[in-house]
C-alpha cells in the first residue's frame, strides 16, 4: 500500500546547523494492521509521518501510495486515501463537531446533503459522539475531542489512518478508549501510529518500526497486541461502594458510598400517569442516557480486556470517488467567513478598516482629479479662444503700434485692449446667485473658459436670449458656446436653458463694485463674453492697476474728457501737480481741474478749497445794514438794533458758515470715512452732529421741534436742546458691519478721476504717465482679437521682426494650445505618479493586513492544511476575505 524508498529530509540544508532528520529510510508498509513508528523525542518519527501524509516535503527519495507518487498529487492522495489524527486534535473551534467531520467529506468533493448527513452521523455514532454533533469542540473534554477527530478521519472510509501521538494529551482511561477505537479500525485498514509510549506499542501495535537519529534501527512484529484495560473515570463500579436500602410504599432507594452530611431533598410528582423527579439539593447530578457517566455492577478487573463498546461499523461508510479534492471553501462560504471575521469585535480590525477608508478616499480623489484632467484634455478646444492673441509691448514703439492696431487694413484685427494675463479667463457663476438674491453657501459652481471682449463686436450677431444693446456697467452678453458650456456644467434642474441664465451673477469676477451679470446670449462660435468698454476697463484696472485712475462719476464728480480731479489722502508733496497743470496719463493730456485732499474738519476743508467766510460780527453788521438802510452805524440806535439781531438771529450765522457742509461731507465720503458714508448713503442726518459745533447741533434740534431757532438768550437759559434719541457713536456702531461689507472706494494715496472717454482709452493703451499717477510697472500685455487669424499672425510676426521684438513675447492661439497641452500633460503625469504611489501604499497596507490576518490565524490555517485543504483553496479563502474587507472599507 505504502512504499518508501531512500527517503531523506534535511532541516537547514547546506548551513552549519544542518540536521538530517530523515536519513535514507526505505519501508514497505502492509495493507492493514496497526504499525507503530516508535522512538525517543527528536528521532524524526513525526517528520516521517508528515512526509508520508503529504504535510511536508522531502529532499530526496520517493513515497508511493497505491503506486502513485505522493508529491505529484498530494491533495488528491491525502483526501482520497488518508485520514489524519493529531495529538492536538486540530478541530476548528468556529464550527460544530458535525461540521468538523463533514469538512472531510467536502474535501473529497462530496456535495450531496443527505449523503453527508448519513455518513457524518454514522462516523460520530462509531466513536460514541453522535449526541454531541451540535456542540462546539471547545466545550468537550480532550478525550471527546479526539474521538471527534477519529470520526473525521474515518468518515470518508480511507485505506490509511495516520495518527500522530493521538493520546499525548489524554488521561489513561481516554487513552484506552481511543486506542481501542484505533485497534478496531486497524482490523481492515492500515493505522500508522507515532508514539513514544512503550505500553501502547506493546499492547496495541502489530508492527513496530523503531527510529533513531532519522534512521530505521529495527522492525519487529508483535503478535500479542490485543490491548489492555484501564479504569474508565466515567464508569462507577457499584460493587466497590457501600450499599444501603430505603424502602417505602411509594419508592425503593438504593444508596451507594458515604452517607451525605445532610439529607438529599427530592420532589417526586405523579401526574396524569407520568412521574417527575426534581432534585432540590445543590451539587447533585442526574444520570441519564445523555451523560457519559455509567453505572456498572461489580468491581473493576484489570486483567479483563473487553472492547465491545468500541466496535466500529464501517458498513455505512462506503468508499468515496470524488471528482475534486482539497477544496473546502466556496465563494459564498468565504464571503460569509470574511464578513464574520472583519465585523468581529476587534479594535485592530476596525482600525485597519478606517486606515483603508482614508487611503481609498485619497485614491478616489486623485482618480477623480486625474479623470477631470483627462476630460479637460479631451475638450481642449473649449479651453481657449481661437481668435485671440496676446502680445507683450516691451518698447514704446511696440506699445504705440499694438495699441492702435484695430482697424488697420489687411491685419485682421478688430479689437485691442490691455490685459494683465496671457491666457483666457475661467469665469465662475453660482447656480444659486441671481440678481434678485444671493446665497453663497454650499452650491455648485458653473464655469466656462472665455475671453472678455467689447460689446461693439456683437452688433451683427444674432440675439438668442435677453438683450445685447445699451449694456450697463456689470452687464455681459455671452456667446452661445459659453452658454452651452455653463449649462453643461450645471447640476441643478432650474438651469437648463438660455433663459435660465439671465441675471445670473458671477461668483468671482467683478467690474469694480459691479458683479458680472448675464443679460443676454448671442449666436457665436467663440468662447467670448461681451461687456461695454467701461466694464472692461474697470475689470482690467482691478486686475492690474497700471495707473491710479478711476471714473469720476463713480465718486460723485463731473469731469469732462481732457480734465481730471486729483484726490490725495495725505499731504500734497512736490511730486504732485497744481491746479491748472497739464499732465499725461497713458499718453492722454489731462488738465488738473481740482485737487481734493482729505480734511477731517470743515474749517480745514474751507481753507483747502479757497473758500472764505465772514466773521459773525461783520456778518451781522452787513445783514443789519442791508435790512435797515435808514440806520446809521455808530449810533446808539444802530448798536441797540445790532445787539437784538445778535441775540435773535445768532444761529442764522451758522447756516451761512456751514452752507458748504454738503460738499465737505461728499469730499470726505470719497476717502472712505464711515461717518460720511452713513450721512451720504444712509441719509442719517444725526451723524452730521459729529462734524458740527455742539451749540449748532442743539439749536437745529430745537428748530426741528419748535419750527424756529432759539434766541441766544433762550439757548443760554435752557439746557434741553441736546439731540434726543440715538447718539452719533451708536449710529456708527449700528452701521459698522454694513459699511465694511459695502463696496466703498477708499483712496489710500492718490487717485485721478477722469471722464468716461479718457477712462476707456486707458483700458486700451499704455503710454507716458505722470509719476504721481503711476501704478504697476509691469510690461503691458495687449489682447488682440482677430476675425482673420492667419492675417493677424502674419502681421504681428512682421511687426515684431521690424521692431526687433522677441517673438517669445507673442502668444498665438497655437502657442496657447501647446501651452495648455503641456500643462495638462504635466498635471496628468504628476497625478498619475501620485495615484500610483497612493495605490502602491494601499496595496502595501492590504498586503500587511492580509499578512497580519494570516499570522493571527496561523493556527486556523494549520488546521486547514492538516486536514487536507489545498494551498490554493486556503489562498482563495483569504483572498475572498481580503476582497470582503475592501468591500466594507475601500468601496464605501
Amino acid at each position: 500500500m505504502i512504499s518508501i524508498k531512500n527517503l531523506n529530509k534535511f532541516f537547514n540544508k547546506g548551513k552549519p546547523n544542518e540536521i538530517h532528520v530523515v536519513d535514507n529510510v526505505s519501508l514497505e508498509l502492509p495493507d492493514r494492521g496497526m504499525v507503530a513508528i516508535f522512538g525517543k523525542s527528536g528521532c524524526g518519527k513525526t517528520t516521517l509521518l508528515n512526509l508520508i501524509g503529504g504535510l511536508d516535503s522531502f529532499s530526496r527519495g520517493n513515497i508511493l501510495v497505491f503506486g502513485r507518487d505522493i508529491s505529484s498529487k498530494t491533495d488528491e492522495i491525502r483526501n482520497k486515501h488518508i485520514g489524519y489524527i493529531f495529538q492536538n486534535y486540530n478541530l476548528n473551534g468556529g464550527e460544530s463537531c458535525y461540521e468538523n467531520v463533514a469538512d472531510a467529506l467536502r474535501l473529497c468533493g462530496v456535495t450531496d446533503i443527505n449523503d453527508i448527513d448519513n455518513r457524518v452521523r454514522a462516523a460520530l455514532r462509531n466513536v460514541g459522539m453522535e449526541k454531541y454533533a451540535k456542540r462546539s469542540p471547545d466545550t468537550l473534554s480532550g478525550g471527546q475531542q479526539q474521538r471527534v477527530a477519529i470520526a473525521r478521519a474515518i468518515v470518508k472510509n480511507p485505506e490509511i489512518i495516520l495518527a500522530d501521538e493521538p493520546t499525548g494529551n489524554l488521561d489513561e482511561s481516554n487513552t484506552v478508549l481511543v486506542m481501542d477505537l484505533l485497534k478496531e479500525i486497524s482490523r481492515d485498514r492500515l493505522v500508522l501510529l507515532v508514539t513514544h509510549e512503550v505500553k501502547l506499542v506493546d499492547h496495541y501495535c502489530d508492527t513496530v518500526i523503531e527510529l533513531s537519529d532519522g534512521k530505521v534501527v529495527s522492525i519487529r512484529s508483535n503478535a500479542d497486541a490485543n490491548g489492555y484495560t484501564a479504569k474508565n473515570k466515567n464508569c462507577i463500579y457499584l460493587g466497590e461502594l457501600e450499599k444501603s436500602d430505603t424502602v417505602s410504599d411509594t419508592a425503593e432507594i438504593e444508596y451507594y458510598g458515604d452517607k451525605p452530611t445532610s439529607p438529599i431533598k427530592l420532589k417526586i410528582v405523579n401526574n396524569n400517569g407520568k412521574t417527575y423527579v426534581k432534585v432540590c439539593t445543590e451539587g447533585v447530578r442526574v444520570i441519564d442516557d445523555s451523560t457519559e457517566i455509567k453505572l456498572l455492577e461489580g468491581v473493576f478487573d484489570e486483567e479483563k480486556h473487553d472492547n465491545k463498546d468500541c466496535l466500529v461499523d464501517m458498513s455505512e461508510l462506503t468508499s468515496i470517488n470524488g471528482n475534486s479534492y482539497g477544496r473546502l471553501f466556496t465563494l459564498i462560504s468565504s464571503i460569509k467567513s470574511g464578513i464574520a471575521y472583519h465585523f468581529s469585535k476587534n479594535k485592530k480590525n476596525t482600525f485597519l478598516r478606517y486606515c483603508l477608508m482614508v487611503l481609498a478616499m485619497i485614491a478616489v480623489v486623485l482618480t477623480a482629479v486625474f479623470s477631470t484632467s483627462i476630460g479637460d484634455l479631451q475638450e481642449i478646444d473649449g479651453l481657449y479662444n481661437h481668435n485671440s492673441f496676446y502680445a507683450l509691448a516691451e518698447s514704446e514703439s511696440m506699445n504705440n503700434i499694438l495699441s492702435s492696431a484695430a482697424g488697420i487694413d489687411g491685419n485682421g484685427v478688430d479689437y485691442v485692449r490691455i490685459e494683465n494675463s496671457r491666457s483666457d479667463i475661467t469665469v465662475y457663476f453660482r447656480a444659486d446667485t441671481f440678481e434678485t438674491f444671493r446665497d453663497y453657501v454650499g452650491s455648485d459652481s458653473l464655469m466656462s473658459n472665455a475671453v472678455l471682449l467689447s460689446d461693439s463686436l456683437i452688433e451683427d450677431k444674432a440675439l438668442l436670449c435677453g438683450k445685447k444693446d445699451n449694456l450697463e456697467v456689470g452687464e455681459v452678453v455671452i456667446s452661445s458656446v459659453v452658454a452651452d458650456s455653463i449649462i453643461k456644467s450645471s447640476k441643478v434642474e432650474y438651469i437648463s436653458d438660455y433663459k435660465d441664465l439671465m441675471n445670473l451673477l458671477s461668483e468671482r469676477y467683478f467690474f469694480d463694485a459691479y458683479p458680472m451679470k448675464i443679460v443676454g446670449v448671442v449666436e457665436d462660435a467663440e468662447n467670448a463674453i461681451y461687456a461695454n468698454d467701461i466694464s472692461i476697463t474697470k475689470y482690467t484696472q482691478s486686475r492690474g492697476r497700471y495707473s491710479n485712475t478711476d471714473r469720476a462719476v463713480d465718486f460723485g464728480f463731473t469731469v469732462a474728457d481732457g480734465e481730471t480731479i486729483l484726490l490725495v489722502s495725505g499731504a500734497i508733496g512736490s511730486d504732485y501737480p497744481v491746479v491748472g497743470d497739464v499732465i499725461k496719463i497713458h499718453g492722454i493730456d489731462l488738465t488738473v481741474k481740482r485737487i481734493v485732499t482729505k480734511q477731517e474738519r470743515y474749517i480745514d476743508w474751507l481753507s483747502a478749497n479757497g473758500i472764505s467766510k465772514t466773521a459773525m460780527y461783520e456778518y451781522m453788521v452787513s445783514l443789519l445794514v442791508d435790512e435797515n438802510p435808514s440806520l446809521t452805524e455808530g449810533t446808539e440806535e444802530f448798536a441797540s438794533a445790532l445787539a437784538r439781531m445778535l441775540d435773535d438771529r445768532y444761529f442764522e450765522y451758522y447756516d451761512y458758515y456751514y452752507s458748504e457742509f454738503e460738499n465737505f461731507i461728499r469730499d470726505l465720503y470719497v476717502f472712505g470715512d464711515v461717518r460720511a458714508w452713513i450721512y451720504c448713503c444712509r441719509g442719517e442726518q444725526l451723524i452730521s452732529y459729529a462734524f458740527l459745533p455742539e451749540e449748532y447741533s442743539k439749536a437745529i434740534e430745537y428748530k426741528n421741534r419748535m419750527g424756529r431757532y432759539p434766541t441766544k438768550t433762550e439757548f443760554d437759559e435752557k439746557a434741553e436742546f441736546l439731540p434726543s434719541g440715538i447718539s452719533t457713536d451708536e449710529l456708527v456702531q449700528r452701521y459698522y458691519d454694513e459699511y465694511y461689507s459695502a463696496d466703498v472706494s477708499q483712496v489710500n494715496e492718490s487717485l485721478y478721476l477722469i471722464g468716461e472717454g479718457d477712462f476707456v482709452k486707458i483700458g486700451q493703451q499704455r503710454g507716458e504717465t505722470h509719476k504721481s499717477a503711476l501704478g504697476s510697472s509691469s510690461t503691458p500685455c495687449y489682447l488682440i482679437h482677430s476675425y482673420d487669424t492667419v492675417a493677424t499672425e502674419a502681421w504681428l510676426r512682421e511687426v515684431f521682426a521690424e521692431n526687433g521684438a522677441d517673438e517669445m513675447s507673442l502668444y498665438t492661439p497655437d502657442r496657447i494650445y501647446e501651452s495648455i497641452i503641456y500643462d495638462a500633460k504635466s498635471q496628468i503625469l504628476s497625478q498619475i505618479v501620485s495615484l500610483i504611489i497612493t495605490l502602491f501604499i494601499l496595496c502595501i497596507c492590504m498586503y500587511f493586513i492580509v499578512r497580519s490576518s494570516l499570522l493571527n490565524r496561523v493556527k486556523e490555517i494549520g488546521i486547514y492544511r492538516a486536514i487536507g485543504v489545498s494551498k490554493k483553496n486556503v489562498i482563495f479563502k483569504f483572498l475572498i476575505e481580503a476582497l470582503v474587507l475592501a468591500c466594507i472599507s475601500i468601496l464605501p
